[in-house]
């Protein structure tokens, strides 16, 4: 009786150690899973931080709360644009073949000095050395060249006061076309500053073009 009951003590005994590591080996399994699940959800919500702080950056927000480039980002935009070319090229009306072809440029050899008493935001500002940029525009109807120029800041002397005759920059162009007649809108504006004035030229289709300031 005496063998007997130690055997089943013992055996019970056995069982227990069983259980106990069992358990023991589930309860690391479980802090494991619940482990990397934290850790996920600690990874996810720095990725949401970190994305919602890029969406603010890049400016999706409404138009009202947007922020206006400063002058430095705008003197920045405006060296990066030396080297660049912007070209429209579209056919506008298919009946008649329509094309409007337009290619915006820097003018490399025509320097024009900024005076630093317009460079507003920098705290020992200097003269400011940029270049003149000019629009070739090129229409055609049927395939026959109907109005071809280049258009520079000086066609808007007209409609220029003395300041920015001396001193504005031509940008653009805005391309509208409405009722049979381009509209190539622009700036004329001294650079790095919010002085100027909008001016355009109007094209009909049959090449006829008139000059306009805002």
């Amino acid at each position: 009786m005496i063998l007997i009951s130690d055997m089943k003590v013992s055996a019970l005994s056995l069982i227990m150690v069983i259980v106990f590591l069992f358990g023991c080996v589930r309860t690391h399994q479980i802090n494991t899973v619940e482990s990397k699940s934290a850790d996920s959800a600690v990874k996810k919500t720095t990725e949401d931080k970190w994305l919602d702080s890029i969406t603010a950056a890049s400016g999706d927000r409404p138009d009202e709360e947007q922020e206006p480039p400063s002058l430095a980002e705008e003197k920045k935009s405006l060296i990066n644009s030396y080297n660049n070319v912007k070209v429209i090229d579209t056919l506008l009306e298919v009946k008649d073949s329509l094309r409007f072809y337009s290619r915006f440029y820097c003018l490399k050899n025509s320097r024009i000095t900024i005076p630093k008493k317009y460079v507003f935001e920098e705290k020992n500002p200097v003269d400011f050395v940029t270049y003149h940029f000019a629009n070739y525009i090129k229409i055609s109807k049927k395939g026959k060249t109907v109005f071809e120029k280049t258009i520079v800041k000086k066609d808007f002397d007209g409609v220029l006061n003395d300041q920015l005759k001396r001193y504005g920059v031509l940008h653009g162009p805005y391309l509208k076309f409405a009722n049979d007649t381009f509209n190539v809108g622009y700036s004329v504006s001294i650079p790095i500053t919010d002085i100027g004035v909008g001016v355009s030229v109007t094209v009909s289709k049959n090449g006829n073009y008139v000059i306009t300031g805002n």
